[in-house]
């Protein structure tokens, strides 16, 4: 893992320096984000410091049980008091993302912002910042956060609040270690927040079994209705219209997992689902064994992130159209999802 001392000596005068602190994530904040976000909001607060997080729009319903979620500014909602914020920073935090383009409408905003800025992110090519924790072998920015606050500190700074958040989002950014999570420092950092007297199987209950009745009958529908297996590919997709979500009463978050379905199919290493969003097709990606994702979607869908793990834009193409495209680049890849 990849946690350089001179920047950890920086972050230290920097932090130790400012008056107000703003931690930031990308749009549509999932799980990591947010527990990486409040992970360190709370040790920030143990060391009396002013801090603040802001987000760029909602996160997901089942995500507020995390402490101290009422106090996060939703950028889209409170734009003026979030500017406010951002230009009162003297040090702002890029927490799970790498450019400040993934923040949406706050982009100007924090690139127009004065403060120190420091990135902790674990997805690649990060923009230039004053301060940098840039590591893609890491499990999840919340791991990384952890392993920044240790250098910092140590883990006894670390309070049960802080270690529930973090640990949230380990478990949700690897799929309950089902993949990203092969490294056994990944294990030894989940056993010392472990060792915090936090609840697993609570957090594990929130995450993944708190969902509504209509995010179910949406999960069934797309499985029965709007799955596509491809297995001379090797590959399944998934796709979901605008019409679809509001028959279902769709709302932020309800998708998630959703590309991960078709990975449980016998034979199946390559996963897509593609949902009309905000006037764009957006796309997640996942894959088994060799199967590189990321240059997947950055070489034809204006996307990237991991090798198992990528997501994908196209603002051109209607929904039926991007699958169309999907299926027409498989042959090409054939070899490799046979052999992945």
């Amino acid at each position: 893992m990849n946690i350089p001392i001179s920047e950890i000596e920086k972050l230290k005068k920097a932090i130790e320096t400012a008056d107000f602190i703003v931690l930031t994530g990308h749009q549509n904040p999932d799980a990591d984000c947010v527990g990486a976000n409040l992970g360190l909001f709370h040790v920030l607060k143990e060391q009396r410091k002013q801090v603040q997080i802001i987000l760029p729009n909602r996160f997901p319903d089942n995500l507020k049980w995390m402490p101290s979620t009422d106090q996060i500014v939703v950028y889209e909602k409170d734009t003026e008091l979030a500017s406010q914020y951002i230009q009162k920073a003297d040090l702002i935090f890029s927490i799970d993302y790498n450019h400040f383009s993934r923040t949406g409408k706050m982009q100007n905003a924090l690139e127009q912002a004065k403060a120190q800025k420091v990135i902790i992110d674990h997805h690649p090519e990060p923009d230039i910042y004053h301060i940098t924790f840039s590591d893609t072998s890491v499990s999840s920015a919340s791991e990384l956060v952890y392993e920044v606050i240790k250098h910092l500190h140590s883990e006894s700074i670390v309070n049960i609040q802080s270690a529930e958040c973090l640990f949230a989002g380990i478990m949700a950014d690897t799929g309950c270690f089902s993949y990203n999570s092969s490294k056994p420092k990944t294990f030894l950092n989940v056993a010392e927040l472990l060792e915090k007297q936090i609840n697993k199987d609570y957090i594990k209950a929130k995450l993944f079994d708190n969902y509504s009745i209509e995010r179910t009958r949406l999960m069934g529908y797309l499985l029965s209705e709007k799955m596509v297996v491809l297995p001379e590919f090797r590959t399944a997709y998934i796709v979901l219209s605008e019409q679809e979500k509001e028959k279902f009463g769709y709302k932020i978050g309800d998708s998630e997992g959703f590309v991960n379905l078709p990975l449980s199919i016998e034979n199946i290493n390559f996963s897509v689902f593609i949902m009309e969003h905000e006037g764009f097709m957006k796309m997640s990606m996942r894959s088994r064994g060799n199967f590189d994702v990321n240059q997947f979607a950055r070489k034809h869908f204006k996307g990237g992130g991991h090798k198992n793990a990528a997501g994908g834009k196209d603002f051109d193409l209607k929904l039926l159209e991007v699958a169309d495209k999907l299926v027409s680049l498989l042959p090409q890849y054939k070899e490799e999802l046979l052999n992945s």
